[in-house]
């Protein structure tokens, strides 16, 4: 059984629910005598004319629960719709303060979202410019490395052109003290042949024998000390050149790492906004009246009166694209929800 209250008299109206859809009690009651009739009343032959009178007598009884039935759907349309009246005017009220709680939670719900995603935004762009900031200074710190490195590895070249400079110089003097001891042998080959050809100047030319000897050992001398410091110079050369190709690439090392270096933005402090079940956030599209004065007639029902549900239907139809003189289109977060 389901009791229906009435509002106002807090009275019952009891009705059954069952196969019969929904009927109340003083209905099915009536429906029951009906059936009982029917289930007593089920031979139909005439034999005489008694039968024939109460023949008509059923027929009338017949009528009678025709109309019978006829007036309780009318009542029990009428009532309710009276309990639909009440129950309408009952939950109006409720309805409206439902409907200010649930926009009063979208909006606020709405509102801190938003005021979370701007604080990301925020954050975020905070973050992306204290990278930018340390990338830069981590940059500039290492082409400053690289410009020590670089000033290093000219300072290295530089010496290493005046070890070169300086071997070659060496070289020369070698190549002079050379060619002084092969003209000293000339002339003691010379000096020799003048002891055999003139034996009167023997002595005069032994003295000259052992001058150009004397000079020649000297010669050798100089060309091994010229020897060892050319030694010392190209093992100096060589460490200095290891040392300035090591700089070198010490700065290109620099370099590459300053082009590649990438600083990356640390997360925002503030936690996005938790998913609720059931509570969606969707854009929807809506149009706002600019100026009306350039608004063409075809939108407007009467003067000054804009006809919003044919724009909003061809804002349907066009979305985005819609191009009406004096109204603007614009995208609005909105939330839904729903009771699961």
């Amino acid at each position: 059984m389901l009791d229906l209250i009435d509002i106002e008299s807090n009275t019952g109206f009891k009705i059954e629910v069952g196969a019969n859809g929904i009927v109340p009690k003083e209905t099915k009651a009536f429906i029951n005598s009906v059936n009982e009739w029917l289930e007593q009343h089920r031979d139909i032959k005439i034999e005489n004319n008694e039968d024939y009178v109460q023949m008509g007598e059923d027929l009338k009884k017949v009528k009678g629960f025709e109309y019978g039935l006829d007036k309780r759907q009318i009542e029990v349309i009428d009532e309710f719709r009276k309990l639909e009246n009440q129950y309408v005017d009952y939950v109006v009220p409720i309805r409206d303060s439902l409907n200010y709680a649930e926009y009063c939670r979208k909006k606020t719900m709405q509102d801190w979202r938003n005021d979370i995603k701007r604080k990301r935004e925020e954050e975020k762009a905070e973050e992306l410019l204290k990278a930018k900031e340390e990338e830069d200074r981590l940059k500039r710190e290492l082409e400053t490395k690289a410009i020590e490195e670089q000033k290093k590895a000219e300072l290295l070249t530089a010496q290493r052109k005046v070890g070169v400079e300086k071997r070659r110089e060496l070289e020369i003097q070698k190549a002079e003290e050379e060619k002084k001891a092969i003209q000293n042998a000339k002339k003691i080959e010379g000096a020799k042949k003048e002891i055999i050809n003139n034996p009167s100047n023997e002595e005069e030319t032994e003295k000259e024998i052992k001058t150009l000897l004397k000079e020649n050992n000297l010669v050798e001398d100089i060309v091994k000390r010229i020897d060892s410091e050319v030694n010392d110079i190209n093992s100096h050369i060589k460490i200095i050149a290891r040392d300035e190709l090591n700089t070198k690439k010490k700065a290109r090392k620099l370099l590459v790492e300053k082009d590649a270096l990438v600083v990356a933005p640390g997360r925002p402090l503030t936690e996005k906004v938790p998913i609720v079940k059931g509570v969606t956030y969707a854009k929807v599209l809506k149009t706002r009246l600019v100026d009306f004065d350039i608004v063409p007639n075809e939108w407007c029902i009467v003067v000054k009166t804009l006809d919003q549900k044919k724009v909003d239907m061809e804002l349907k139809r066009k979305g985005k694209n819609l191009n009406i003189p004096g109204i603007e289109v614009y995208e609005e977060e909105i939330v839904r929800s729903s009771s699961y």
